[in-house]
C-alpha cells in the first residue's frame, strides 16, 4: 500500500498468493507447479507459461534460474535500460527468454490419486498413434464419458483431449532431443500424419516451432 516493490520467483509467488496480494493479478510460478497453484489459488491470473509476470508493483519469474530474469528486470526499473542490458551482457544473462514453455514436461502430471485417472492416462501413453476418441476410452474403462470428463479435469486441470494433445508434443519432444528421426517421423510416432497440424500444435503447446526446438536443445556430438 506503501507503493514497495515485491517480487519472487520460482514457488515464492505461492506465499505472495497466500497472502492475497495476487488476487485478481497475473502472477507466474514454476511450470511443474503450475496446476497446484490454479487449484489452490483460482482468483489469480495464472501465466505459467511466461518467464516473468509484472502488474501492480508486483513481478513473478518462474522456475530459479529465471531469478536472473527477475533480478535483469529489478536493475531496469531502478537504474534503467542501458544499464540492465549491460549487466545481462556482463553476466551471460539470456533476456530473450520469453516462456517456460518448452521446458515443461507432462512426467508429473500422474501425481494426483486418482486411480481411474491414472490408468486412463497409462491406455493415452500406450496409443500415441491411434486416433482419439473419448467414447471408446471411456468404454474401455467401463464408466461414462461424463465421468471420466469430470474426474479427469479435477485430477489433471484439463480434459482428457487437451492432455493428450500436450502429452504427444512432450512425447515428441524426447524423440527431437533423442534420435536422429526426421519430423515427418516423430509427428506419424505421436498421432499426426498431417505435419502442418503437427507443427501447429507443437509451437501452441511450446512457443517454438520443432525445427527451432531442435536447433535449441538438441546436442550434436562433436566432430571428430
Amino acid at each position: 500500500e506503501r507503493g514497495t516493490l515485491l517480487a519472487s520467483y520460482c514457488t515464492g509467488s505461492f506465499i505472495l498468493a497466500g497472502a492475497g496480494l495476487l488476487d485478481g493479478r497475473v502472477a507466474t510460478t514454476h511450470w511443474a507447479k503450475g496446476r497446484t497453484f490454479a487449484m489452490r489459488y483460482p482468483a489469480v491470473d495464472l501465466r505459467v507459461a511466461e518467464i516473468l509476470t509484472e502488474q501492480n508493483r508486483i513481478v513473478c519469474s518462474g522456475a530459479v534460474t529465471t531469478s536472473l530474469n527477475l533480478a535483469l528486470r529489478l536493475v531496469e526499473k531502478f537504474a534503467g535500460a542501458d544499464v540492465a542490458a549491460e549487466t545481462g551482457k556482463l553476466m551471460l544473462i539470456d533476456s530473450n527468454r520469453i516462456s517456460q514453455a518448452p521446458y515443461a514436461s507432462r512426467a508429473r502430471d500422474t501425481q494426483h490419486s486418482d486411480a481411474l485417472v491414472a490408468r486412463a492416462q497409462s491406455m493415452m501413453e500406450k496409443s500415441l498413434q491411434q486416433g482419439f476418441s473419448l467414447a471408446r476410452l471411456a468404454r474401455d474403462l467401463s464408466v461414462s464419458e461424463r465421468t471420466l470428463n469430470r474426474r479427469f479435469k479435477l485430477a489433471v486441470g484439463e480434459a482428457p483431449l487437451q492432455y493428450l494433445q500436450a502429452l504427444r508434443v512432450d512425447v515428441a519432444k524426447r524423440l527431437i532431443e533423442t534420435t536422429r528421426l526426421k519430423l515427418d517421423a516423430v509427428s506419424a510416432r505421436v498421432g499426426y500424419n498431417d505435419l502442418s497440424t503437427f507443427r501447429r500444435l507443437f509451437k501452441r503447446e511450446t512457443g517454438l516451432s520443432p525445427r527451432e526446438y531442435q536447433r535449441r536443445f538438441v546436442r550434436r556430438a562433436a566432430a571428430s
